[in-house]
């Protein structure tokens, strides 16, 4: 109880921050995909909306995560980095046939969702040793 007493605003500033941040790249992304690249690139704006949901996700998903190593449960966060690497590998190569360039970006915004919630899940049910 008292983990999540100091987690829960945490967590909420940073997916408020994180929240505001994609909003913010979404706004401008023509803009900036223009001034990262090249004219040619223009088109990669209409697969930011994909990563950006990932990014959000994976933003909560550090903050979980540093919890957990401040919690000693380095085993459980390397798990979770370890098995969230192959789910995006997994995903984003067997999704390349029948989704194209989108298939890394969705493979990507997945793999962050289900590590946030994995992680938001381990830090709610897993026992913790007291110190």
């Amino acid at each position: 109880a008292e983990l999540w007493k100091k987690l829960r605003p945490l967590l909420a500033r940073v997916l408020v921050l994180a929240a505001v941040s994609v909003a913010v790249i979404f706004a401008l992304r023509e803009w900036i995909v223009l001034i990262l690249f090249a004219k040619p690139y223009a088109a990669a704006a209409d697969y930011l909306p994909i990563q950006l949901a990932g990014d959000f996700f994976r933003a909560g998903g550090w903050c979980l995560g540093l919890v957990l190593i401040a919690r000693q449960a380095m085993k459980t966060f390397v798990i979770a980095e370890t098995l969230s690497q192959i789910f995006f590998a997994v995903l984003a190569i067997a999704g390349m046939s029948f989704l194209d360039f989108r298939a890394p970006m969705i493979a990507y915004a997945c793999e962050n969702a289900l590590y946030f919630f994995g992680l938001l899940a381990a830090l709610r049910f897993l026992p913790w040793k007291s110190r």
